[in-house]
């Protein structure tokens, strides 16, 4: 027979259920907004019930409820999902950042970025192409020059520190793993001693745990497993972070890169060991790749800027140190130092690095008439003339022929001997010598015209009635074996038409010391057979083809065409050729003396902006940057919307979590209700067998009394 108290056992159980899940409803909408906390539940069952005999047989008697378990919801999968794509998105964040920079290095976005600055100084040297006597121009190409060296050298040093500024990131994220990975070798620990017997759940301690994994993974990427007594084992870059014995630690190890000495890079590793960690994955992986790879990181940007500097200082230079300046000088570098020979022979031990520090221009073009060795023109000119009286008769002088003294040059010493008697005087006669004044060769001036035949050249002198020309007046200059060619550079439209030559040019140049670029066209070409190919007629512009003029006569005899540009009658011959034919061109500059050709900038602009070179992977200068900054903008671009798609991807898993593992404050408050409809009920049952144990006890057997 049952106990007549056991009714009471009963309900105190029940009473006990609803406590703890009213307790545990009220531990999860206190956690509601705990991150990292996973929602708990009450796992309740009846007690065993008790066999009661009566009426010949038996019957089970329920004895109430029991608390089974305090579990957390969570699941596994979602988990490990969870971690896997942090890793990811965490790596492409980092990556978009840090390409960000990169983009806001070069500035491109904006009109004073590295590509503005290559266009202006290529703007300079064709500016100077066309005006190669401006000292104004000569000055704005070397400070345009100043101008992209300290772009490349900034560049340099923004991304030098970018550098910096990412192993100051490794280093702080390597001390987060260390913390993290320490805690969660303790949690290890307690969660073992307080669920062991496996009873006993450690829920709070688990979340912590996941939580700090949760963390973990965006640093790094992670392959946990579970162990059978609850503990963690958690792998990454090659190694064991932490398991149920201990904690690595990690450390960070500076190395000088081999290219760039004052770039440091840094690696990880454990701490008491040489083993290198290999992430694949993390911000930590982004870190590393965006510091030390040759594909996409900082590193990879430094080379290029080093390969621009290197082409600048080897190709570029070349063509200007092969190129004459308005002084005659040549050999003459437009970046580095005056004295270095930079051509691939001369500079096999130059370093990434030393090719960025090299870049400046040289300093020997900002002293007194140092902008004179900027080398506009690609042949020298020793038609440079002195003359004893600057009042006298300002000469103009060009020489035809082959020079043979080789490379030595020839001094002339020019001597008036007489003038005539109109006003102002004209010179009738010169003699000249080539040794110093002991020897003297006469020479009769017509028409202000003198010929002199030295070593090889046939020199022609074109002297004014100067207002004070006077007898023994000297003029001295001197000649080379660029002396033939240099005073008219004439380029063609088509390298197998005719080739064209200025046989003569007299008078005075009117348009100061800007120069004259002058396009001539063949207008009739003969197609008779005696005279196949022979240009007739002609037409010539000084304002770039926007008009042409037609008063160019044409002489049979000679086939030479005479024609006058700002004061200089001109006399050019065009050789007959089949491929000569109307609407082809032919180009040159005249100016003051007509020593300063703009032949050499059109050379150096053409270097710059069409020209390939080896150095930059068989690309101009031009296409090779616009590529760079194409490949950078594709890597950021990718970076984002790799991010972006990851977040999509993290977010969704992140709902799936929740609905698993979130609190729901509306679910909690039915929750509440309902354990608290138990526990009043429960407590009502007990006050109803309170009365009728009452009744049993103290109104048993009063009856009759």
């Amino acid at each position: 027979m049952r106990s007549t108290f056991g009714g009471l056992n009963t309900v105190v159980l029940g009473l006990y259920g609803q406590q703890t899940g009213l307790d545990t409803v009220g531990h999860n909408i206190s956690n509601a907004s705990t991150e990292g906390y996973s929602r708990q539940n009450v796992n309740l069952s009846a007690t065993a019930p008790q066999t009661i005999y009566a009426n010949g047989g038996s019957f089970q008697l329920g004895t109430g409820v029991e608390v089974q378990s305090v579990v957390r919801a969570r699941n596994s999968y979602i988990d490990k999902q969870m971690w896997q794509e942090t890793s990811t998105l965490s790596n492409a964040q980092s990556t978009e950042t840090y390409l960000s920079k990169v983009e806001s290095i070069f500035g491109e976005t904006s009109d004073t970025g590295m590509q503005s600055v290559l266009n202006s100084f290529w703007d300079s040297w064709q500016t100077l192409s066309t005006n190669a006597s401006d000292e104004g121009t000569r000055t704005t190409v070397r400070e345009r020059g100043v101008q992209l060296a300290k772009a490349i050298q900034l560049g340099t040093e923004q991304l030098k520190s970018m550098g910096s500024d990412i192993n100051s990131a490794i280093d702080l994220n390597v001390e987060k793993i260390n913390q993290i990975t320490s805690e969660i070798y303790t949690l290890n620990k307690q969660i073992v001693t307080v669920e062991v017997g496996g009873i006993d759940h450690a829920n709070d301690l688990r979340d912590r745990r996941d939580y700090l994994v949760d963390q973990l993974s965006s640093k790094v990427d992670t392959r946990i497993y579970e162990n059978a007594n609850g503990t963690y084992t958690i792998q990454s870059g090659g190694t064991t972070l932490v398991d149920s014995t201990g904690s690595a630690v990690l450390t960070t190890e500076e190395t000088p890169d081999k290219d760039y000495p004052d770039y440091i890079i840094k690696t990880v590793k454990v701490k008491g060991s040489d083993q290198q960690l290999n992430f694949t994955n993390g911000e930590i992986k982004s870190l590393l790749d965006m510091q030390d790879s040759d594909q996409s990181g900082v590193r990879m940007y430094l080379n290029s800027l080093s390969s621009m500097s290197q082409f600048l200082l080897q190709d570029f230079n070349a063509v200007h140190r092969s190129g004459y300046g308005t002084d005659n000088s040549t050999g003459n570098n437009f970046f580095g130092e005056a004295t270095i020979d930079y051509s691939s022979n001369a500079t096999d031990k130059f370093t990434a690095n030393d090719w960025l520090k090299a870049l400046a221009v040289n300093s020997e073009l900002f002293v007194a008439g140092g902008t004179a060795k900027i080398a506009a023109k690609s042949s020298g000119s020793g038609i440079g003339i002195t003359q004893s009286n600057a009042k006298g008769s300002e000469p103009t002088i060009f020489a035809t022929g082959s020079y043979t003294l080789g490379t030595t040059a020839t001094s002339v010493v020019v001597k008036v001997d007489s003038i005539d008697a109109s006003t102002p005087p004209n010179i009738t006669s010169v003699s000249y010598s080539t040794d110093g004044g002991t020897n003297w060769t006469s020479s009769a001036v017509t028409s202000n015209h003198g010929q002199m035949s030295i070593n090889g050249l046939t020199v022609d002198m074109y002297l004014g009635n100067g207002s004070a020309n006077q007898v023994d007046d000297t003029y001295s200059f001197s000649l080379n074996n660029h002396s033939a060619d240099s005073n008219f550079t004439i380029q063609k439209s088509l390298t197998t038409i005719g080739e064209a030559s200025i046989v003569k040019a007299e008078g005075t140049y009117t348009n100061g010391d800007v120069a004259t670029s002058v396009l001539v066209q063949p207008t009739t070409v003969s197609t008779a057979a005696a005279t196949l190919g022979t240009v007739t007629a002609i037409k010539y512009s000084i304002d770039n083809g926007t008009t042409w003029l037609t008063d160019a006569s044409y002489a049979s005899s000679t086939g030479s065409f005479a024609f006058t540009v700002n004061g200089v009658k001109l006399t050019m011959k065009i050789a007959t050729d089949t491929d000569n034919a109307a609407g082809t061109q032919y180009s040159f500059t005249v100016s003051k003396g007509n020593v300063a050709s703009g032949d050499n900038a059109v050379l150096m602009g053409t270097k710059l902006k069409t020209d390939t070179s080896k150095t930059l992977g068989d690309m101009s200068l031009d296409s090779y940057y616009t590529s760079l900054i194409g490949t950078l903008g594709v890597q950021s671009q990718n970076a984002q919307n790799t991010a972006d798609n990851q977040q999509t991807l993290v977010d969704q898993i992140v709902n799936w979590r929740e609905s698993t593992s979130g609190v729901n404050l509306d679910e909690e408050m039915t929750y509440m209700i309902k354990f608290q409809k138990g526990y009043n009920a429960a407590a009502r049952v007990l006050t109803t067998m309170d009365e009728m144990l009452d009744k049993l006890i103290n109104g048993t057997g009063v009856v009759g009394r």
